[in-house]
């Protein structure tokens, strides 16, 4: 059986850019497993060839909760021991960097620590590379989902009081340097970058935690399945150092129309927050963004409103 197996999940026409991910994941890792949800292609298998290749098909797009539950559960059910790493469509793993962490790490992963492999280069990664400086000088963030501290931080930054932003992209340079030379990975909040692409855990997470919740379709998925497994104990780490390189940002591409990402968005972040938090400044101040998002259209927010609490129930 595989020490080391890798799930990619992909969806559309997305042929350019899960192939690359796919041809390397197969030589950093001993097997990889395509969930191809619901694609508009030939598939994977017209391209590539290996005996250590397993490809899902579905007919209908789960998601990125359902198409992660369909890898895992063939996991769980061919690979009583090992370890597993999720990637993202479009996430090409660095060489040797699975390697050298379970080298370095293995003793670490338990069946209650996950380490995510950082992407340093994405634009929208100013904030993990912040974290990272202020990580290694031991301040940590909270794992609240709207952070009220970080709001006053922004209001000081707005009105030129206070730009620690600044102070730390000085500091990042340097600090950058180091990580890279000694591989260290940090310390992290459940919720705070928390995305499927990069996950690295022993198989036994999985038989602790249990699966994603499909229900939730796509974003916040993957925060509620870290969210779930810190109420069991969970430890959760980021490398220092970028483990993977994205072929597209995030940011540009979407796969469902605005309206419906929108409103996964908004139903997710609202059910993460009445589950795992339901604390005063956190409803109120998601509320507030919720109403001013919706740009006063409460027939949405009622909508919104009961999908919440179809997930509650």
């Amino acid at each position: 059986m595989p020490d080391i197996l890798a799930i990619v999940v992909t969806y559309g026409k997305r042929k350019e850019k899960v192939l690359p991910v796919v041809k390397r994941a197969l030589e950093e890792t001993d097997f990889v497993v395509v969930v191809e949800n619901a694609i508009e292609w030939e598939g994977v298998e017209e391209y590539v060839s290996s005996p250590n290749l397993k490809v899902i098909k579905t007919t209908k797009n789960l998601g990125s909760a359902g198409g992660f539950k369909l890898g895992l559960e063939f996991a769980v059910s061919n690979v009583p021991e090992g370890y597993v790493v999720l990637l993202d469509d479009d996430n090409i793993l660095k060489r040797g960097v699975v390697k050298h962490l379970l080298k370095r790490y293995a003793w670490l992963l338990d069946d209650r620590t996950v380490i995510q492999i950082a992407r340093l280069h994405r634009h929208n990664a100013v904030f993990l590379k912040r974290y990272i400086v202020k990580a290694l000088f031991g301040y940590y963030d909270t794992d609240m989902i709207v952070d009220v501290k970080n709001i006053v931080v922004k209001m000081l930054k707005v009105l030129k009081i206070l730009d620690r932003d600044k102070e730390v992209a000085r500091l990042y340079p340097y600090v950058e340097k180091f990580l890279e030379e000694t591989k260290l990975i940090l310390p992290v909040s459940a919720s705070f970058y928390p995305p499927w692409g990069g996950k690295l855990f022993n198989i036994k997470v999985v038989k602790r935690n249990g699966f994603p919740d499909e229900r939730m379709f796509l974003y916040g998925d993957d925060t509620e399945w870290n969210l779930r497994l810190k109420e069991k104990g969970g430890r959760f780490f980021v490398t220092g150092f970028e483990g993977i390189v994205d072929l597209e940002d995030s940011r540009k591409f979407k796969s469902f129309a605005e309206d419906r990402f929108e409103f996964f968005r908004e139903r997710n972040l609202a059910y993460l927050i009445f589950k795992y938090f339901n604390t005063l400044p956190e409803v109120l101040v998601y509320n507030l963004k919720t109403i001013i998002r919706s740009g006063l259209d409460f027939k949405r927010i009622l909508e919104i409103i009961r999908a919440v609490k179809s997930l509650l129930e």
